[in-house]
Protein backbone atom coordinates (compact mmCIF):
# COMPACT_ATOMS: atom_id res chain seq x y z
CA UNK A 1 0.00 0.00 0.00
CA UNK A 2 1.34 3.43 -0.92
CA UNK A 3 2.23 6.09 1.65
CA UNK A 4 -0.54 8.27 0.16
CA UNK A 5 -3.18 5.64 0.99
CA UNK A 6 -1.69 5.20 4.45
CA UNK A 7 -2.05 8.92 5.04
CA UNK A 8 -5.63 8.99 3.79
CA UNK A 9 -6.69 6.02 5.92
CA UNK A 10 -4.90 7.41 8.94
CA UNK A 11 -6.77 10.71 8.53
CA UNK A 12 -10.13 8.93 8.41
CA UNK A 13 -9.28 6.90 11.52
CA UNK A 14 -8.27 10.08 13.36
CA UNK A 15 -11.51 11.85 12.35
CA UNK A 16 -13.70 8.94 13.45
CA UNK A 17 -11.80 8.65 16.72
CA UNK A 18 -12.40 12.33 17.52
CA UNK A 19 -16.12 12.03 16.68
CA UNK A 20 -16.45 8.91 18.83
CA UNK A 21 -14.88 10.63 21.84
CA UNK A 22 -17.27 13.62 21.55
CA UNK A 23 -20.41 11.92 20.19
CA UNK A 24 -22.67 13.12 23.03
CA UNK A 25 -21.72 16.75 22.45
CA UNK A 26 -22.17 16.34 18.69
CA UNK A 27 -25.67 14.96 19.29
CA UNK A 28 -26.42 17.93 21.57
CA UNK A 29 -25.26 20.41 18.92
CA UNK A 30 -27.31 18.67 16.21
CA UNK A 31 -30.49 18.62 18.30
CA UNK A 32 -30.20 22.26 19.45
CA UNK A 33 -28.94 23.89 16.25
CA UNK A 34 -26.22 25.93 17.99
CA UNK A 35 -24.64 25.84 21.45
CA UNK A 36 -22.27 28.05 23.39
CA UNK A 37 -18.92 26.87 24.68
CA UNK A 38 -18.83 26.04 28.40
CA UNK A 39 -16.25 24.63 30.75
CA UNK A 40 -17.88 21.15 30.48
CA UNK A 41 -18.03 20.91 26.68
CA UNK A 42 -14.91 22.87 25.71
CA UNK A 43 -12.73 19.77 25.26
CA UNK A 44 -15.35 17.97 23.13
CA UNK A 45 -15.92 21.03 20.95
CA UNK A 46 -12.19 21.31 20.37
CA UNK A 47 -12.11 17.68 19.12
CA UNK A 48 -15.16 18.16 16.90
CA UNK A 49 -13.68 21.34 15.46
CA UNK A 50 -10.44 19.48 14.72
CA UNK A 51 -12.47 16.75 13.00
CA UNK A 52 -14.20 19.53 10.98
CA UNK A 53 -17.72 18.38 11.85
CA UNK A 54 -18.62 21.59 13.71
CA UNK A 55 -18.00 25.22 12.79
CA UNK A 56 -17.95 28.46 14.81
CA UNK A 57 -20.60 31.09 14.02
CA UNK A 58 -21.62 34.36 15.66
CA UNK A 59 -24.29 32.47 17.62
CA UNK A 60 -21.96 29.68 18.77
CA UNK A 61 -21.02 26.21 17.54
CA UNK A 62 -23.16 24.42 14.94
CA UNK A 63 -22.80 21.21 12.90
CA UNK A 64 -20.93 21.61 9.61
CA UNK A 65 -23.55 21.86 6.79
CA UNK A 66 -22.17 18.80 4.95
CA UNK A 67 -22.17 16.72 8.14
CA UNK A 68 -25.66 17.99 8.99
CA UNK A 69 -26.91 16.95 5.53
CA UNK A 70 -25.47 13.46 6.05
CA UNK A 71 -27.13 13.11 9.48
CA UNK A 72 -30.47 14.34 8.13
CA UNK A 73 -30.19 11.94 5.19
CA UNK A 74 -29.75 9.03 7.60
CA UNK A 75 -32.78 10.07 9.65
CA UNK A 76 -34.94 10.56 6.56
CA UNK A 77 -34.07 7.16 5.09
CA UNK A 78 -34.60 5.51 8.49
CA UNK A 79 -38.14 6.89 8.74
CA UNK A 80 -38.90 6.43 5.04
CA UNK A 81 -41.22 3.60 4.08
CA UNK A 82 -39.34 3.04 0.79
CA UNK A 83 -37.31 -0.16 0.46
CA UNK A 84 -35.62 -1.27 -2.76
CA UNK A 85 -36.94 -4.67 -3.88
CA UNK A 86 -35.51 -4.95 -7.42
CA UNK A 87 -32.41 -6.98 -6.55
CA UNK A 88 -33.14 -9.73 -9.09
CA UNK A 89 -32.76 -7.18 -11.89
CA UNK A 90 -29.02 -7.07 -11.14
CA UNK A 91 -28.47 -10.74 -12.02
CA UNK A 92 -27.43 -9.94 -15.65
CA UNK A 93 -24.90 -7.40 -14.32
CA UNK A 94 -23.44 -10.05 -12.00
CA UNK A 95 -23.25 -12.61 -14.82
CA UNK A 96 -21.53 -10.14 -17.17
CA UNK A 97 -18.93 -9.15 -14.56
CA UNK A 98 -18.28 -12.81 -13.74
CA UNK A 99 -17.79 -13.63 -17.44
CA UNK A 100 -15.41 -10.69 -17.91
CA UNK A 101 -13.46 -11.77 -14.83
CA UNK A 102 -13.10 -15.35 -16.10
CA UNK A 103 -12.01 -14.17 -19.55
CA UNK A 104 -9.40 -11.81 -18.07
CA UNK A 105 -8.09 -14.61 -15.86
CA UNK A 106 -7.91 -17.00 -18.81
CA UNK A 107 -6.00 -14.43 -20.93
CA UNK A 108 -3.59 -13.57 -18.12
CA UNK A 109 -4.73 -9.91 -17.82
CA UNK A 110 -3.94 -9.54 -14.12
CA UNK A 111 -4.99 -5.89 -13.68
CA UNK A 112 -8.30 -6.37 -15.51
CA UNK A 113 -8.88 -9.58 -13.56
CA UNK A 114 -8.43 -7.78 -10.21
CA UNK A 115 -10.58 -4.85 -11.33
CA UNK A 116 -13.49 -7.08 -12.45
CA UNK A 117 -13.38 -9.17 -9.30
CA UNK A 118 -13.40 -6.05 -7.10
CA UNK A 119 -16.39 -4.67 -9.05
CA UNK A 120 -18.17 -8.01 -8.82
CA UNK A 121 -17.52 -8.31 -5.08
CA UNK A 122 -18.80 -4.75 -4.63
CA UNK A 123 -22.10 -5.55 -6.40
CA UNK A 124 -22.58 -8.78 -4.43
CA UNK A 125 -22.02 -7.13 -1.06
CA UNK A 126 -24.12 -4.13 -2.07
CA UNK A 127 -27.04 -6.54 -2.59
CA UNK A 128 -26.28 -8.42 0.64
CA UNK A 129 -26.00 -5.25 2.74
CA UNK A 130 -29.14 -3.80 1.16
CA UNK A 131 -31.12 -6.96 2.03
CA UNK A 132 -29.78 -6.97 5.60
CA UNK A 133 -30.59 -3.26 5.93
CA UNK A 134 -34.12 -3.92 4.65
CA UNK A 135 -34.59 -6.63 7.30
CA UNK A 136 -33.30 -4.30 10.02
CA UNK A 137 -35.63 -1.47 9.00
CA UNK A 138 -38.63 -3.81 8.85
CA UNK A 139 -37.78 -5.08 12.34
CA UNK A 140 -37.61 -1.47 13.56
CA UNK A 141 -41.07 -0.77 12.13
CA UNK A 142 -42.40 -3.66 14.22
CA UNK A 143 -40.52 -2.51 17.35
CA UNK A 144 -41.88 1.04 17.07
CA UNK A 145 -45.39 -0.20 16.16
CA UNK A 146 -45.21 2.19 13.16
CA UNK A 147 -44.77 5.07 15.58
CA UNK A 148 -44.25 7.57 12.75
CA UNK A 149 -47.86 6.90 11.71
CA UNK A 150 -49.88 9.31 13.83
CA UNK A 151 -53.29 7.77 13.17
CA UNK A 152 -54.61 4.22 13.02
CA UNK A 153 -55.31 4.57 9.29
CA UNK A 154 -51.70 5.64 8.68
CA UNK A 155 -50.40 2.71 10.74
CA UNK A 156 -52.53 0.26 8.72
CA UNK A 157 -51.34 1.79 5.44
CA UNK A 158 -47.67 1.63 6.46
CA UNK A 159 -48.13 -1.93 7.73
CA UNK A 160 -49.60 -3.03 4.39
CA UNK A 161 -46.74 -1.33 2.54
CA UNK A 162 -44.25 -3.21 4.75
CA UNK A 163 -46.02 -6.55 4.12
CA UNK A 164 -45.97 -5.97 0.33
CA UNK A 165 -42.28 -5.03 0.44
CA UNK A 166 -41.35 -8.07 2.56
CA UNK A 167 -43.20 -10.40 0.17
CA UNK A 168 -41.44 -8.81 -2.84
CA UNK A 169 -38.08 -9.20 -1.09
CA UNK A 170 -38.75 -12.90 -0.44
CA UNK A 171 -39.88 -13.43 -4.04
CA UNK A 172 -36.85 -11.54 -5.41
CA UNK A 173 -34.38 -13.55 -3.33
CA UNK A 174 -35.73 -16.81 -4.79
CA UNK A 175 -34.23 -15.71 -8.13
CA UNK A 176 -30.75 -16.12 -6.59
CA UNK A 177 -31.03 -19.91 -6.53
CA UNK A 178 -28.07 -22.11 -5.68
CA UNK A 179 -28.21 -23.56 -9.20
CA UNK A 180 -27.96 -20.11 -10.81
CA UNK A 181 -25.08 -19.02 -8.57
CA UNK A 182 -23.13 -22.26 -9.07
CA UNK A 183 -23.54 -22.08 -12.86
CA UNK A 184 -22.36 -18.45 -12.86
CA UNK A 185 -19.30 -19.37 -10.77
CA UNK A 186 -18.38 -22.37 -12.91
CA UNK A 187 -15.20 -24.14 -11.75
CA UNK A 188 -13.55 -20.97 -10.38
CA UNK A 189 -12.84 -21.31 -6.64
CA UNK A 190 -12.93 -17.54 -5.92
CA UNK A 191 -16.35 -17.14 -7.56
CA UNK A 192 -17.66 -20.29 -5.85
CA UNK A 193 -16.63 -18.88 -2.47
CA UNK A 194 -18.21 -15.50 -3.26
CA UNK A 195 -21.48 -16.80 -4.75
CA UNK A 196 -22.16 -20.27 -3.35
CA UNK A 197 -20.82 -19.64 0.14
CA UNK A 198 -21.00 -15.98 1.12
CA UNK A 199 -23.88 -14.70 -1.02
CA UNK A 200 -26.07 -17.81 -0.80
CA UNK A 201 -25.62 -18.08 2.99
CA UNK A 202 -26.48 -14.38 3.49
CA UNK A 203 -29.58 -14.63 1.28
CA UNK A 204 -30.84 -17.74 3.08
CA UNK A 205 -30.39 -15.97 6.42
CA UNK A 206 -32.40 -12.97 5.16
CA UNK A 207 -35.13 -15.29 3.85
CA UNK A 208 -35.53 -16.92 7.25
CA UNK A 209 -35.58 -13.56 9.01
CA UNK A 210 -38.13 -12.13 6.57
CA UNK A 211 -40.37 -15.14 7.19
CA UNK A 212 -40.44 -14.29 10.90
CA UNK A 213 -40.95 -10.58 10.13
CA UNK A 214 -43.94 -11.33 7.88
CA UNK A 215 -45.62 -13.28 10.68
CA UNK A 216 -45.19 -10.33 13.06
CA UNK A 217 -46.37 -7.80 10.46
CA UNK A 218 -49.56 -9.78 9.81
CA UNK A 219 -50.18 -10.04 13.57
CA UNK A 220 -49.81 -6.25 13.78
CA UNK A 221 -52.28 -5.79 10.92
CA UNK A 222 -54.82 -7.96 12.77
CA UNK A 223 -54.36 -5.81 15.87
CA UNK A 224 -54.90 -2.62 13.87
CA UNK A 225 -58.07 -4.02 12.29
CA UNK A 226 -59.43 -4.98 15.71
CA UNK A 227 -58.70 -1.47 16.94
CA UNK A 228 -60.42 -0.01 13.87
CA UNK A 229 -63.47 -2.20 14.52
CA UNK A 230 -63.62 -1.12 18.18
CA UNK A 231 -63.24 2.52 17.18
CA UNK A 232 -66.07 2.20 14.63
CA UNK A 233 -68.34 0.64 17.25
CA UNK A 234 -67.62 3.41 19.73
CA UNK A 235 -68.14 6.12 17.10
CA UNK A 236 -71.42 4.53 16.00
CA UNK A 237 -72.65 4.42 19.59
CA UNK A 238 -71.64 8.05 20.12
CA UNK A 239 -73.56 9.12 17.01
CA UNK A 240 -76.61 7.18 18.19
CA UNK A 241 -76.50 8.80 21.63
CA UNK A 242 -76.23 12.24 20.01
CA UNK A 243 -79.38 11.53 18.01
CA UNK A 244 -81.25 9.82 20.88
CA UNK A 245 -80.07 11.58 24.06
CA UNK A 246 -82.90 10.10 26.17
CA UNK A 247 -82.40 6.49 25.10
CA UNK A 248 -82.05 3.87 27.86
CA UNK A 249 -81.50 0.10 27.39
CA UNK A 250 -84.56 -2.14 27.65
CA UNK A 251 -84.41 -4.77 30.38
CA UNK A 252 -86.58 -7.08 28.26
CA UNK A 253 -83.82 -7.24 25.65
CA UNK A 254 -80.60 -7.44 27.60
CA UNK A 255 -81.18 -9.10 31.00
CA UNK A 256 -80.12 -12.79 30.98
CA UNK A 257 -83.24 -13.95 32.82
CA UNK A 258 -85.53 -12.42 30.18
CA UNK A 259 -83.44 -13.92 27.35
CA UNK A 260 -83.67 -17.33 29.05
CA UNK A 261 -87.47 -17.13 29.28
CA UNK A 262 -87.92 -16.35 25.58
CA UNK A 263 -85.06 -18.25 23.90
CA UNK A 264 -84.83 -21.41 26.03
CA UNK A 265 -81.40 -20.84 27.55
CA UNK A 266 -80.62 -23.44 30.33
CA UNK A 267 -82.50 -22.75 33.57
CA UNK A 268 -79.47 -22.06 35.74
CA UNK A 269 -79.38 -18.61 34.15
CA UNK A 270 -82.63 -17.94 36.05
CA UNK A 271 -81.04 -18.21 39.51
CA UNK A 272 -81.37 -15.18 41.72
CA UNK A 273 -78.30 -12.89 41.65
CA UNK A 274 -76.07 -13.17 44.72
CA UNK A 275 -75.14 -9.89 46.37
CA UNK A 276 -71.74 -11.25 47.37
CA UNK A 277 -70.81 -12.18 43.78
CA UNK A 278 -67.20 -11.08 44.23
CA UNK A 279 -66.46 -13.40 47.15
CA UNK A 280 -68.99 -16.04 48.29
CA UNK A 281 -68.36 -17.28 51.83
CA UNK A 282 -69.39 -20.93 52.47
CA UNK A 283 -69.17 -20.34 56.23
CA UNK A 284 -71.87 -17.64 56.13
CA UNK A 285 -75.23 -19.31 56.99
CA UNK A 286 -77.15 -16.53 55.24
CA UNK A 287 -75.55 -17.47 51.88
CA UNK A 288 -76.22 -21.21 52.12
CA UNK A 289 -79.69 -21.24 50.45
CA UNK A 290 -78.48 -19.26 47.45
CA UNK A 291 -75.39 -21.44 47.00
CA UNK A 292 -77.44 -24.64 47.32
CA UNK A 293 -79.89 -23.32 44.72
CA UNK A 294 -77.08 -22.66 42.24
CA UNK A 295 -75.54 -26.10 42.77
CA UNK A 296 -78.88 -27.86 42.34
CA UNK A 297 -79.74 -26.09 39.09
CA UNK A 298 -76.33 -26.73 37.57
CA UNK A 299 -76.07 -30.39 38.57
CA UNK A 300 -79.67 -31.08 37.48
CA UNK A 301 -78.54 -30.94 33.85
CA UNK A 302 -76.42 -34.03 33.09
CA UNK A 303 -73.49 -33.66 30.75
CA UNK A 304 -72.90 -36.42 28.21
CA UNK A 305 -69.33 -37.67 28.23
CA UNK A 306 -67.73 -38.91 25.03
CA UNK A 307 -66.03 -42.27 25.30
CA UNK A 308 -62.29 -42.03 24.72
CA UNK A 309 -61.09 -44.20 21.82
CA UNK A 310 -58.88 -47.20 22.48
CA UNK A 311 -55.50 -46.39 20.95
CA UNK A 312 -53.13 -49.16 19.85
CA UNK A 313 -49.62 -48.92 18.40
CA UNK A 314 -49.48 -49.34 14.64
CA UNK A 315 -47.12 -51.71 12.85
CA UNK A 316 -43.51 -50.50 13.08
CA UNK A 317 -41.85 -49.50 9.80
CA UNK A 318 -38.24 -49.28 8.73
CA UNK A 319 -37.13 -45.91 7.33
CA UNK A 320 -35.30 -46.02 3.98
CA UNK A 321 -33.27 -42.81 4.37
CA UNK A 322 -29.55 -43.55 3.93
CA UNK A 323 -27.59 -40.31 4.34
CA UNK A 324 -24.22 -41.95 3.69
CA UNK A 325 -24.80 -43.06 0.12
CA UNK A 326 -27.53 -40.68 -1.10
CA UNK A 327 -26.51 -37.36 -2.58
CA UNK A 328 -28.53 -34.30 -1.48
CA UNK A 329 -28.36 -31.26 -3.80
CA UNK A 330 -30.67 -28.48 -2.66
CA UNK A 331 -31.00 -26.68 -6.00
CA UNK A 332 -31.70 -30.01 -7.76
CA UNK A 333 -34.63 -30.77 -5.44
CA UNK A 334 -36.03 -27.24 -5.68
CA UNK A 335 -36.02 -27.43 -9.49
CA UNK A 336 -37.84 -30.76 -9.44
CA UNK A 337 -40.38 -29.48 -6.87
CA UNK A 338 -41.06 -26.52 -9.13
CA UNK A 339 -41.52 -28.83 -12.14
CA UNK A 340 -43.73 -31.21 -10.11
CA UNK A 341 -46.11 -28.44 -9.03
CA UNK A 342 -46.10 -26.98 -12.55
CA UNK A 343 -47.37 -30.32 -13.91
CA UNK A 344 -50.26 -30.23 -11.42
CA UNK A 345 -51.05 -26.61 -12.24
CA UNK A 346 -51.24 -26.97 -16.02
CA UNK A 347 -53.57 -29.98 -15.76
CA UNK A 348 -56.99 -29.06 -17.13
CA UNK A 349 -58.87 -31.36 -14.76
CA UNK A 350 -58.67 -31.78 -10.98
CA UNK A 351 -56.34 -34.80 -11.19
CA UNK A 352 -54.21 -35.98 -8.28
CA UNK A 353 -50.50 -36.37 -9.06
CA UNK A 354 -48.32 -38.70 -6.98
CA UNK A 355 -44.94 -37.47 -5.79
CA UNK A 356 -43.74 -41.07 -5.49
CA UNK A 357 -44.61 -41.84 -9.12
CA UNK A 358 -42.83 -38.65 -10.22
CA UNK A 359 -39.72 -39.74 -8.23
CA UNK A 360 -39.69 -43.20 -9.82
CA UNK A 361 -40.29 -42.05 -13.42
CA UNK A 362 -38.59 -38.65 -13.85
CA UNK A 363 -35.01 -39.89 -14.38
CA UNK A 364 -36.11 -42.20 -17.23
CA UNK A 365 -37.67 -39.29 -19.16
CA UNK A 366 -35.63 -36.32 -17.90
CA UNK A 367 -36.16 -32.85 -19.51
CA UNK A 368 -33.05 -31.03 -20.74
CA UNK A 369 -33.33 -28.22 -18.17
CA UNK A 370 -33.33 -30.58 -15.15
CA UNK A 371 -30.55 -32.58 -13.51
CA UNK A 372 -31.11 -36.11 -12.29
CA UNK A 373 -33.07 -36.45 -9.04
CA UNK A 374 -30.51 -38.25 -6.84
CA UNK A 375 -31.84 -37.69 -3.30
CA UNK A 376 -33.44 -40.42 -1.17
CA UNK A 377 -37.17 -41.09 -1.54
CA UNK A 378 -37.93 -39.86 2.00
CA UNK A 379 -36.03 -36.63 1.38
CA UNK A 380 -37.98 -36.04 -1.84
CA UNK A 381 -41.40 -36.53 -0.17
CA UNK A 382 -40.62 -34.18 2.72
CA UNK A 383 -39.10 -31.66 0.28
CA UNK A 384 -42.41 -31.53 -1.64
CA UNK A 385 -44.27 -30.68 1.59
CA UNK A 386 -41.65 -28.10 2.57
CA UNK A 387 -41.73 -26.52 -0.92
CA UNK A 388 -45.50 -26.05 -0.68
CA UNK A 389 -45.30 -24.54 2.83
CA UNK A 390 -42.62 -22.06 1.68
CA UNK A 391 -44.72 -20.74 -1.23
CA UNK A 392 -46.30 -17.31 -1.02
CA UNK A 393 -49.90 -17.52 0.28
CA UNK A 394 -51.42 -16.50 -3.06
CA UNK A 395 -49.49 -19.35 -4.78
CA UNK A 396 -49.93 -22.13 -2.19
CA UNK A 397 -53.71 -21.71 -1.95
CA UNK A 398 -54.02 -22.86 -5.57
CA UNK A 399 -53.05 -26.46 -4.67
CA UNK A 400 -54.55 -29.27 -2.60
CA UNK A 401 -51.69 -31.17 -0.92
CA UNK A 402 -52.44 -34.44 0.88
CA UNK A 403 -49.75 -36.43 2.78
CA UNK A 404 -50.32 -40.20 2.50
CA UNK A 405 -49.10 -42.71 5.09
CA UNK A 406 -49.83 -44.42 8.41
CA UNK A 407 -49.64 -42.97 11.90
CA UNK A 408 -47.74 -44.39 14.87
CA UNK A 409 -50.97 -45.05 16.76
CA UNK A 410 -54.45 -45.87 15.45
CA UNK A 411 -57.82 -45.79 17.23
CA UNK A 412 -59.52 -49.20 17.19
CA UNK A 413 -62.32 -49.30 14.62
CA UNK A 414 -61.55 -45.79 13.39
CA UNK A 415 -59.48 -44.04 10.71
CA UNK A 416 -58.28 -41.41 13.18
CA UNK A 417 -54.49 -41.49 13.65
CA UNK A 418 -52.27 -40.24 16.46
CA UNK A 419 -48.54 -39.67 16.85
CA UNK A 420 -46.03 -39.38 14.00
CA UNK A 421 -47.01 -39.85 10.36
CA UNK A 422 -44.87 -42.36 8.45
CA UNK A 423 -44.91 -40.60 5.07
CA UNK A 424 -45.35 -42.96 2.13
CA UNK A 425 -46.47 -40.58 -0.64
CA UNK A 426 -47.74 -37.03 -1.28
CA UNK A 427 -50.70 -36.34 -3.55
CA UNK A 428 -51.22 -32.88 -5.05
CA UNK A 429 -53.92 -31.44 -7.26
CA UNK A 430 -54.85 -28.02 -8.59
CA UNK A 431 -57.67 -26.33 -6.66
CA UNK A 432 -60.31 -25.34 -9.20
Amino acid sequence: MSSQNNGKHGGVNHMLSLISQAKDTLTHVFENGTIRETHENANDLRKLKEARVVIVTSRGYRVHPKMEALMNYFLETEASSFLGTQHAERIPEIQNLAQEYLEAKLNGKIEQEADRFNSLEGVVYEIIMDLQESCRRLRNRISYDFGYGHTLVQKQKENQVAIDQAEKLVSGMKAFSFKLLSETAGDNSELNTLFCNEMHRAIRSCQQELGSILIQLRALMLKYRNRERDKDLINAFDRFIDQEPHWTPSEDLILPDEIAKHDGIPTFWLSEPIEFAHHPNPDDMDQEPELADIVEKITAQPVEQDELPVVEEAERRELTLDVEIQELIEADIDSHCDNFFAEAFIGKEKTNISALEYYEQINSDLPEDLDQLTCAKDVWLFSVLNFHSSMLPEDSKGFIVEPIGSYTYLATGSNIGYGNLHLEDVSIARKL
